[in-house]
């Protein structure tokens, strides 16, 4: 393949990728984006596994943006990569036009002409591959420790550095800008010892999602919803079933949105942009129906808005007479949906309906107090009430459940 091809096929591929921009959230947007790239270049046949395994056999154990790669070393070290992955699959593409579009994709990222630091080589290739979330984290924290198992900030700062990098070539430098690395290298180093952060203190931390890297998470939750189908309705454009994300309005009865929807801020008239909205990335399964039916009567109640899910960055450098914090808000560009990517993140349904009654019980508290103090009209006295009603309902069910896990126990 010619320079002159590849360079029109990585031109198309860009090209695609802009057409994202219609996409309301940058978090999402960029997630879309890189989507788009992961698939173009093979990478999402690509596991981390075989990334790990060719660095070592190509003996680069010792990640430092000090230590250049050739352009020719990484092409042979992406030639390994993607012969492996190929291989691996039994997906067959053409792997020379792959190792010339892989090459001008990271030397694009990362401003370079004449190879490769290793920091910046592993940072791309693990951003691209194809592997659970947690793999991709303990990796890069294993490639950046120091003998005592901990990063230091000035680690922590490079591997940011490096990671801001593939928003900034997908033209979403103001979303996620350097400006917000102190902020971010602060929450991550809030309560780590002299020595640094921990492996357990890095991911406890980076599982929160960081603003500045929410991208990284929104494309593994994209990629891993995108043959999902979901048995429902979108309440804006009509479409059954929908496929890939799932957003549940915790306010509106019924109110499902597809993702191109959600994406690009369409709703309908009974919905308003600060409703909680939840996010789907797995199809509900019969417990998590009833326990969204429960949290939605709960949310209709009690007014839920939306909230942040990620770690809010402020940046260091604002723009005069500019609120940063609104600015973040306004950068990262997600209304944030709560998400349920699999049943892991679900309790049992007995503990999920305690937690439940117990906030219940503290609103029927405030709201008798309240009351009492003539700080409220009558309507208060009608709502807790109403509330007793479903308290019961909910200890009824509890019981239920508790009766049925008895009899499934007596019969064994």
């Amino acid at each position: 393949m010619s320079n002159q091809e590849t360079q029109l096929e990585f031109d198309q591929i860009s090209d695609r990728s802009q057409k994202c921009n219609n996409i309301k959230y940058a978090a999402y947007r960029t997630a879309a984006k890189l989507r788009i790239w992961q698939k173009s270049l093979c990478f999402d046949y690509v596991t981390l596994s075989v990334v790990r395994n060719i660095f070592k056999h190509h003996h680069i154990l010792v990640t430092d943006a000090r230590v250049i790669l050739s352009s020719n070393e990484v092409d042979f070290l992406l030639n390994d990569i993607l012969f492996a992955a190929s291989k691996l699959t039994g997906e067959f593409f053409d792997v020379d036009k792959t190792i010339e579009l892989t090459s001008m994709f990271l030397n694009s990222v990362f401003k370079s002409n004449d190879g490769l630091n290793i920091l910046d080589l592993k940072v791309g290739l693990v951003c691209l591959c194809s592997a659970p979330l947690n793999e991709k984290y303990c990796y890069l924290f294993s490639q950046l420790a120091d003998h005592n198992l901990c990063l230091t900030r000035k680690r922590v700062k490079q591997l940011l550095e490096s990671l801001i990098r593939l928003p900034w070539f997908l033209g979403e430098f103001n979303s996620f800008n350097v400006s917000y690395i102190d902020s971010t290298l602060d929450s991550c180093f809030s309560k780590s010892s002299e020595l640094g952060v921990s492996e357990s203190e890095f991911i406890c931390w980076i599982v929160q999602e960081p603003q500045l890297l929410i991208w990284l998470s929104t494309l593994y939750r994209v990629q891993a919803s995108e043959n999902v189908s979901h048995n429902v309705r979108c309440a804006v454009c009509s479409i059954k079933p929908i496929k890939g994300l799932r957003y549940i309005c915790m306010r509106c009865i019924n109110y499902d949105m597809c993702q191109h929807c959600f994406f690009t801020g369409k709703k309908s008239k009974r919905h308003l942009a600060q409703h909680e909205i939840r996010e789907y990335c797995a199809k509900a399964s019969p417990c998590e129906t009833l326990l969204l039916y429960v949290k939605g009567m709960i949310g209709r109640i009690f007014g839920s808005t939306s909230r942040l899910q990620y770690l809010p960055a402020i940046a260091s450098d604002p723009a005069p007479n500019s609120d940063s914090t609104f600015t973040v808000v306004q950068a990262t560009t997600c209304p944030s949906p709560q998400r349920w990517s699999d049943s892991s993140y679900l309790q049992k349904p007995e503990d999920q309906l305690n937690v439940i009654i117990e906030r219940i019980e503290q609103e029927t508290r405030n709201f008798m107090k309240a009351a009492k103090s003539n700080a409220v009209p009558e309507v208060i006295e009608q709502h807790t009430s109403f509330l007793n009603e479903q308290l019961n309902c909910l200890k009824s069910l509890k019981r239920g459940l508790e009766r049925n896990e008895a009899a499934i126990f007596m019969s064994t």
